[in-house]
């Protein structure tokens, strides 16, 4: 709870309307989320304008405004007025992070962000406690509202955030304000090359996270990717150790990923001066072959910070559920199985995610795969290059939605694939097809950029037919 007194002192504003002592529940930046009780800060973006939608907030029951210019609100609504929102939104986060007493651990990388964040939180949860960041609260505005919403008033061990960027010099504004004592880079990847052009700025901008960090921490980087380290090395202010993980190289190793009816059981080494101190096989309920390394720093940090012993970890990871639409199985009792890796898409995740799907036993395999965004002047070639890079001889059905892969359709046709080959330019027009397409013994897969809706197919599937199972399942062995 704020007061706006207290709002207008941590943003260099004044109460323009409304009594000092009045109280709000929540901050928001977005008008749809706000409800009763809450505050609406009027942000001005590259593409809109916040004032436009203060009306919008306060009919949804916003008590308070945050403006940088005059606006006309009911008598009732209280008005904190700032020179700049931008300015006073980072400056209020940056008076809760001084006065935050957990230690922070921030994630960030070009995939498994959130599946390796919630990892991390709950495995942190089982020993103290500890915040994890919402949803997709990463970016340059959630990282604030993260700290503005839930840093106040709790008493945290730890606080577990999840940063993401889509511009340069966003990673520099976040870390700054985070200023994390683990930070945790994953990887690299063709990801925002809209805003970044080459992998290798999307390394340097990444790497800006350690860049802020405090000290009396580590920095947690992949050992086998060595783009990753030579970034970061100059950016490691404080000489603070680094902790790596990896398949090939690092402290904390993935020995060996073996699928179960559960999940995938994986062999985790520990190393000390490169040679094999303890080895721990434990289980998770994670489908996706590939995010068994997202387990390493999770588990590496569990060992390491929380003191957990393998027993405990093993207890705690038994009860872990992934992030919707991120590995989510549905087995449909009309005898049919869908695949739900629709948050988000680049071609190193849709290499993986078809690889799954070729994985399951099926009579047909389909793969429905969306446009993949950000990926800058060259997205066409990227999508066309999908019919090179990924394998798709045990797809029986490859069902491409968005203006993007067209080209990725016409390709795999000029390819003369044994795979069907169709087309659409929206969800909308997939649905009256796919709901006559599908057959008893079939596996789809669905897997696209978020902003293309793919949500939508998994909540017309879940409309039209009876769930078997619970979502988390993978395919028996």
């Amino acid at each position: 709870m704020w007061r706006l007194g207290e709002i207008a002192a941590f943003t260099g504003g004044s109460v323009q309307q409304g009594d000092p002592l009045q109280a709000v529940t929540a901050v928001h930046i977005d008008s749809r989320q706000c409800t009763a009780g809450s505050l609406f800060v009027a942000l001005r973006g590259r593409h809109d304008d916040g004032h436009r939608f203060v009306a919008d907030a306060v009919q949804r029951g916003a008590a308070a405004v945050l403006v940088e210019r005059a606006v006309e609100v009911p008598s009732h609504v209280g008005v904190v007025r700032v020179p700049a929102t931008w300015t006073a939104l980072f400056r209020w986060a940056a008076a809760v992070r001084d006065r935050l007493s957990a230690r922070v651990i921030a994630v960030t990388g070009s995939m498994g962000k959130t599946t390796t964040k919630e990892l991390i939180g709950h495995l942190a949860r089982q020993v103290a406690p500890t915040f994890v960041s919402p949803g997709n609260w990463n970016s340059i505005t959630g990282v604030p509202l993260s700290l503005i919403n839930y840093g106040r008033g709790r008493a945290y061990a730890w606080w577990v955030q999840e940063v993401g960027i889509n511009q340069r010099g966003e990673m520099a504004r976040i870390a700054a304000l985070l200023r994390p004592h683990y930070p945790v880079v994953l990887n690299v990847g063709p990801v925002h090359l809209e805003a970044f052009e080459t992998v290798e700025t999307v390394a340097d901008e990444k790497t800006d996270l350690v860049r802020f960090m405090v000290p009396g921490g580590a920095i947690l980087i992949p050992g086998d990717v060595p783009l990753l380290r030579d970034w970061v090395a100059p950016k490691n202010l404080w000489d603070a150790p680094v902790w790596t993980f990896g398949e090939t190289d690092g402290d904390v190793r993935l020995l060996g990923a073996t699928p179960t009816p559960t999940g995938v059981t994986v062999e985790v080494g520990f190393y000390r001066d490169g040679a094999l101190e303890d080895c721990w096989t434990l289980t998770a309920p994670i489908p996706q072959p590939w995010n068994a390394r997202n387990l390493l720093p999770a588990v590496g940090l569990a060992r390491a910070l929380f003191c957990m012993d393998r027993d405990a970890v093993a207890v705690a990871l038994a009860d872990f559920r992934p992030p919707a639409h991120r590995g989510e199985v549905y087995r449909w009792k009309q005898g049919w199985t869908l695949l739900d890796d629709s948050y988000n898409a680049n071609p190193v995740a849709m290499v993986q995610a078809v690889r799954w799907l070729a994985g399951w036993p099926a009579r047909r395999r389909g793969a429905i795969v969306g446009d993949m965004l950000e990926l800058g002047p060259d997205e066409v070639a990227w999508h066309r290059r999908l019919a090179e890079i990924v394998d798709w001889s045990a797809v029986d059905v490859v069902v491409t939605v968005g203006p993007r892969m067209a080209a990725l359709a016409d390709e795999l046709r000029s390819r003369g694939i044994r795979a069907e080959v169709l087309h659409f330019t929206t969800v909308e027009d997939v649905l009256p097809w796919w709901a006559q397409a599908w057959r008893p013994g079939d596996v789809w897969l669905l897997k696209a950029s978020h902003a293309m809706g793919f949500e939508r197919l998994v909540e017309w599937a879940r409309t039209q037919f009876e769930v078997e199972e619970d979502p988390h399942v993978v395919p028996p062995v």
